[in-house]
């Protein structure tokens, strides 16, 4: 017999927060080259107590739907109260804004961070893919989106700063043959020849053991960067997600995740929505960017503003063929 899974009710609540009001919290304003005035972003509510708003489901889509400095912009007006950021927070580096920004800059950090979290819900469901039918394709958009984040990742030699830098000296740590090595110790370090010389005369004329030896060495390379991967991306949706205090609401048997920012609830959503397996889509009106939740059941193409637009029309449409039938209706007196 087969049991349903338990699933347990999560409610996401982001803390309310002073809003830009041209003030630096109080104390003297600063101002750029350009007269605009900069906005403390250092937290100071430290308050269990502090106010919240659920982060909704139509919030986090609105969030994650801004592409530019001026749909972030129309974002903060009809936001005011919830705090994108903060400095320092979350504590991640390559990640964080100044203490003091403007509002171009703090919109500007945001639309930058939006494509990031973008890209890393991209990866967990190719991720999801690929455990269940592996395809080059999918693992080579992972691999370009690794790479492009792979400065702030935080991988565990801080030498590489780049993903080929790690993939070359990977090569170079793995890619020695024994033999070859074993001879060359043999001759001693006076001998005169290098490895690559010995390399050399050991694979003339067995090029099938050379390409046999390169794609061990691939495939070892690959395997090695592939678990770095994993372990790098999954580590820094993690960090993020620390800055949420989870706790249990007893009276509505719901688990509570309360952020003090809106980048950290948008993580934490995240996480609920790779567990929960559930599907974001941008909208397929190519004038429309806005990203919407699939439903499971009746999956459709199109945002909630565009189904609705769509369901007024039908509507519209039935009802006016309905006055035309009974208009057309044959004995029917005027």
């Amino acid at each position: 017999m087969r049991e349903d899974p338990l699933v347990m009710p999560i409610q996401i609540l982001v803390e309310r927060a002073s809003k830009f009001d041209g003030k630096a919290d109080g104390r003297v304003q600063y101002y750029s080259k350009t007269g605009e005035p900069f906005f403390s972003m250092t937290n100071n509510i430290d308050n269990p107590k502090t106010p919240t708003e659920v982060f909704t489901e139509e919030l986090y889509c609105d969030l994650i739907s801004i592409t530019s400095r001026e749909e972030a912009h129309s974002f903060l007006t009809q936001h005011p109260f919830l705090r994108f950021a903060y400095y320092r927070q979350p504590d991640v580096p390559g990640m964080q804004m100044g203490e003091y920004e403007t509002v171009d800059s703090y919109c500007d950090f945001m639309v930058r961070a939006v494509e990031q979290h973008n890209d890393f819900r991209r990866y967990e469901v190719l991720l999801q893919r690929e455990t269940l039918a592996p395809s080059p394709e999918w693992h080579k958009e992972m691999l370009q989106i690794y790479k492009k984040y792979f400065p702030i990742l935080g991988t565990k030699s801080a030498s590489y700063r780049t993903l080929p830098e790690m993939r070359n000296h990977l090569f170079e740590q793995y890619g020695k043959v024994d033999e070859v090595v074993e001879k060359m110790m043999e001759l001693g370090s006076d001998s005169g020849y290098t490895y690559e010389e010995l390399e050399e005369e050991y694979f003339e004329g067995h090029e099938d053991l050379r390409q046999a030896h390169y794609e061990k060495l691939v495939k070892q390379v690959n395997s090695i960067i592939d678990a770095q991967m994993y372990e790098d991306m999954a580590r820094f949706i993690d960090q993020v997600n620390n800055a949420a205090t989870i706790s249990y609401d007893a009276a509505e048997l719901t688990l509570q995740c309360r952020c003090s920012t809106l980048l950290s609830a948008m993580y934490m959503m995240l996480f609920v929505a790779i567990h929960n397996q559930d599907e974001y889509r941008i909208c397929s009106n190519p004038r429309c960017h806005k990203y919407y939740k699939v439903d499971k059941r009746y999956p459709q193409t199109l945002c909630d503003d565009h189904m609705a637009h769509r369901r007024k029309k039908r509507q519209n449409q039935r009802k006016y063929k309905g006055e035309s039938f009974y208009a057309k209706s044959p004995g029917e007196e005027e």
